[in-house]
């Protein structure tokens, strides 16, 4: 097989007294590379042939280059070392001119169609205007290489993607724009105030509440305490065999008022929480000096 030409040209890569400087790098370049590329890592393995090749200038090394760049995809480099390779040994021109056939074939079927987008959309490739949608066709494409696509419509934002294809295959971009959100003029909403009458009265409110919840809770305290203090009496009495109906309902009384005020403390409480505040207006001027008054969400 061909590849095996990778293994063949390691002679070329024998040092000599007179080029020993130069050509020692190129054959490391070169033995890291072969072990890259016996491990299918052809990027990594080009960049060593490529280094070897810059310290030696073998041309035997351009057949590892263009299967290098075969393999990861860029045609039109492994088309250009191939020829270099068939120019520096002529034996080899039948296989390369089949290869060189095969790779452009690859080429030619490289190609990108577009769906969707919004009719007459514009259609850029690496800055170059290609079309307005729907493409009637699909584009031909550079292989293995990235491609900026840019499509542009009156009234949608704009779309961009960076693509890269495969060689041979056809690739589908399906595009996805948006209209353009309508923006209303600063000018069209008056500023609204931090305070207004509806904002003073919800204040006065809540703070109404929160007063008449504490004077309850105040209430309620006081009331408890004259309770603990009646029912003390009455427990008083009983020992000393001095019951008294008073002392026990007096308890019974202000137990039951302390209960009832602290309740009620709560439940006013609970309302000065929860009161909602008012939204504030905003004013729209319309035609002929009229105005449009309107609650702002916030």
């Amino acid at each position: 097989m061909r590849l095996l030409l990778i293994i063949s040209i390691i002679f070329c890569f024998q040092s000599n007294a007179h080029g020993q400087q130069k050509v020692s790098p190129a054959k490391n370049y070169y033995k890291i590379g072969k072990f890259h590329f016996t491990n299918k890592n052809y990027p990594k393995a080009l960049q060593m042939f490529l280094k070897a090749f810059e310290f030696s200038g073998r041309p035997e090394l351009f057949f590892n280059i263009a299967v290098c760049y075969e393999e990861t995809g860029d045609i039109e480099n492994a088309i250009h070392y191939y020829k270099k390779h068939r120019k520096a040994f002529p034996t080899e021109k039948n296989f390369v001119n089949n290869k060189l056939i095969t790779l452009y074939k690859l080429i030619k079927d490289t190609k990108l169609r577009i769906t969707g987008g919004p009719p007459e959309g514009k259609v850029f490739v690496n800055g170059i205007f290609s079309g307005n949608l729907p493409l009637s066709e699909p584009l031909s494409m550079r292989p293995g290489i990235k491609i900026p696509i840019r499509i542009v419509a009156t009234g949608y934002e704009e779309f961009n993607e960076v693509i890269t294809i495969k060689p041979g295959i056809l690739f589908t971009l399906n595009v996805v724009m948006f209209k353009k959100s309508k923006k209303v003029p600063a000018v069209a909403i008056a500023p609204v105030k931090t305070s207004s009458p509806a904002a003073d009265t919800f204040f006065n409110r809540r703070t109404v509440l929160f007063t008449v919840s504490g004077i309850l809770l105040a209430g309620g305290i006081s009331t408890g305490i004259w309770a603990v203090k009646y029912n003390n009496d009455y427990k008083d009495s009983v020992k000393n065999n001095q019951t008294t109906d008073s002392d026990s309902k007096k308890a019974l009384f202000y137990a039951a008022s302390t209960d009832l005020l602290i309740g009620a403390s709560i439940v006013t409480l609970i309302f000065a929480i929860l009161s909602e505040s008012p939204k504030p207006m905003a004013v729209v001027p319309l035609k002929g000096g009229a105005a449009l008054t309107f609650n702002m969400g916030f």
